[in-house]
């Protein structure tokens, strides 16, 4: 029997639980650091969520001529009848699958 194979048996165990443990130190810090960071975009999310309302304007103006023809057969006409509309409009866009209009 070789006198280095215990030894180097040995040395490959010793390596190997430590790599195991470092490993593990690994995980649980990188795991902390997922955490973290989902509570700093969780944050964020409540910072902004202003971002996803939505407001829009639509302004209409019409000018219109009307004439009408009456039963005894004189005619009306109204050449300057003006209208205007506005609308306010607002809206909230939670994904892209919900909507609030």
């Amino acid at each position: 029997m070789n006198p280095l194979k215990p030894l180097s048996a040995a040395v490959l165990l010793a390596l190997a639980a430590n790599a195991t443990a470092a490993e593990s130190t690994d995980i649980t810090q990188l795991a902390e650091e997922i955490a973290e960071l989902k509570q700093q975009v969780r944050d964020l999310r409540v910072k902004t969520s202003a971002n996803h309302l939505n407001f829009s304007v639509d302004y209409r103006v019409t000018h219109d001529t009307l004439e009408y023809k009456m039963p005894d057969g004189s005619s009306v006409k109204n050449n300057s009848l003006l209208a205007n509309r506005l609308y306010l409009k607002m809206g909230y866009k939670y994904s892209d699958n919900l909507v609030f209009k």
